[in-house]
């Protein structure tokens, strides 16, 4: 019998932006679980076993323990872009091709005043039509100083999400085959700076309203 994971192959991934907002703050970053074809199939998370992480680049200012990648910000000039790549492989599958993503690594001391948000969004979606993402990285920061908004969203009323929304990242991801989600939603996102932000932390709310119905033209 042939092992699926002999013949799996392992997924892109993305690694977050290691930022740090003050000279000598040390920012950890646990990296992404890496799937693969075969576990995904079988809906097994490690089917083909465990994941072996190398850092490629060697820098003094980060290293990587087990599947942390730890920045040291006081090793680095201000607000310069560095880069550091890591390796994936399976430790059980050395024959499986690794994957390589890179990660952004700097010391941001430029400081956000203000978060500004864009006009109100109203969409319509319509069952059954697949999954919709909802861009969320629309908000303006003053001045730009280009740091990573963290995106929260529930109902105006203060409740959660229905199960069908969810934010992902820079996204609202709205999927749902259910005739029982039909209906208007009105949702607020709101941007805000990191809870780890050395500075007055920013934030600002949009109002986004979907109507989620179904079209009987749609496949």
């Amino acid at each position: 019998m042939i092992d699926p994971c002999a013949l799996t192959s392992l997924q892109a991934f993305a690694i977050p932006d290691l930022v740090a907002f003050d000279v000598g703050v040390i920012v950890t970053q646990p990296l992404p679980f890496v799937a693969d074809t075969a576990g995904q199939a079988a809906n097994i998370r490690d089917l083909c076993g465990p994941r072996v992480f190398l850092l490629e680049t060697s820098q003094a200012f980060v290293e990587l323990a087990g599947d942390t990648l730890r920045f040291k910000s006081d090793l680095v000039q201000l607000n310069t872009d560095y880069y550091v790549e890591v390796r994936v492989s399976l430790s059980d599958y050395p024959n499986v091709l690794p994957v390589k993503a890179e990660a952004l690594v700097k010391v941001s001391v430029c400081r956000v005043d203000k978060i500004i948000a864009p006009s109100d969004i109203s969409m319509a979606y319509f069952i059954r039509t697949g999954q919709v993402a909802v861009p969320l990285d629309i908000f303006k920061q003053s001045p730009d100083c280009a740091v990573p908004l963290v995106y929260t969203a529930m109902l105006a009323s203060g409740s959660n999400l229905p199960s069908f929304m969810q934010v992902l990242g820079k996204s609202l991801i709205v999927k749902t085959d259910s005739l029982g989600d039909m209906g208007t939603f009105m949702i607020t996102v709101t941007a805000a700076t990191p809870t780890d932000y050395k500075h007055a932390r920013q934030k600002a709310s949009l109002a986004v309203s979907i109507e989620v119905k179904f079209d009987c033209q749609t496949d």
